[in-house]
């Protein structure tokens, strides 16, 4: 036995066949994201409110304006229930990834595409793989300017609800005046 004329292309061959069978047609990642903002004299981020999502099947080669905008879109709702229905853009934060590094600085790369990557050693030889559905951490973080108004807003839409609440009671205790005197 042994190897015979069949095996002349293996080598060439085994690149090409490994990429067909091995590998998903698709480069996706699940992204854990959330909206925070910066407090005044602390160096980490607070989260705002419940505005968690998981998103899933994200392509990984989304580049770093379109990874954005998948990302807002997927956090919009939670969002603006949260911040008492401020009118949000895009244009209102940062994108950041794990350790809160700015992933905006080239618009051109995916900046999440290298995270999807992991290592594994075979006879010796190091060999790079997407690994499908890995979990990335992105961040939308409120610019500080734009946090104030946020703030702002959320003051004034509880003191409108305080004051909507207390003229209603007032309405069902007024015709209860005489009887309680």
């Amino acid at each position: 036995m042994g190897y015979n004329v069949n095996h002349t292309l293996y080598a060439d061959t085994r690149e090409m066949v490994r990429k067909s069978t091995g590998t998903p047609s698709h480069e996706y990642m699940i992204v854990n994201a959330s909206v925070q903002y910066l407090v005044d004299g602390k160096k980490s981020p607070k989260q705002l409110g419940n505005v968690v999502e998981r998103l899933h099947n994200v392509p990984a080669t989304l580049k770093a304006v379109e990874l954005k905008d998948w990302v807002y879109n997927g956090l919009y709702r939670k969002l603006r229930r949260d911040s008492e229905d401020f009118p949000w853009n895009k244009n209102c934060f940062e994108m950041c990834g794990p350790g809160q590094r700015y992933l905006e600085e080239d618009p051109n790369s995916a900046p999440m595409y290298e995270y999807c990557f992991k290592v594994g050693r075979k006879n010796g030889v190091a060999c790079r793989t997407f690994s499908t559905n890995t979990h990335v951490e992105v961040n939308l973080v409120v610019k500080k300017e734009v946090w104030k108004r946020v703030e702002q807003w959320i003051w004034d839409a509880q003191v409108r609800d305080c004051g909507s609440a207390m003229s209603q009671y007032l309405q069902w205790v007024s015709p209860l005046w005489p009887l309680l005197l």
